[in-house]
């Protein structure tokens, strides 16, 4: 994962620097990291966005991710976005959210059983 993250750092810093294409709206590159199953992607969030370590006396201190540019924990802190409940219960999910379809280009549709066997299948619209 941290060669990855090398990678997309290099690319994220160009983008950063590029105050023109920012002005025109161009976005940041994407760091998408799949899972097999709900347990890894936990731990897997938690990883790299920080975590909560429990001192011996029960009080708690926030850890910081171990990917610099997506850690939720600056300055031995958390950032002001807390991480809600009810959107994690949502992204935790195996059912995947309603979203409106969109009206041109393609969409890609993937699919992962339990055992890891995935299916991906792209439609023209």
């Amino acid at each position: 994962m941290h060669s990855l993250y090398e990678n997309y750092e290099k690319y994220y810093r160009r983008w950063e620097e590029n105050t023109e294409a920012r002005a025109r709206g161009l976005t940041p590159p994407v760091f998408i990291v799949v899972c097999n199953n709900t347990n890894v992607s936990n731990l897997v969030f938690r990883y790299i966005g920080g975590w909560d370590k429990e001192l011996p006396d029960e009080s708690t201190i926030p850890v910081p991710g171990q990917l610099a540019l997506f850690s939720n924990v600056v300055d031995g802190r958390w950032l002001a976005r807390e991480i809600d409940e009810t959107a994690w219960s949502a992204l935790y999910s195996t059912k995947s959210r309603p979203f409106d379809a969109p009206t041109t280009g393609k969409i890609a549709v993937k699919v992962i059983n339990h055992y890891g066997d995935e299916v991906l299948k792209v439609y023209t619209l």
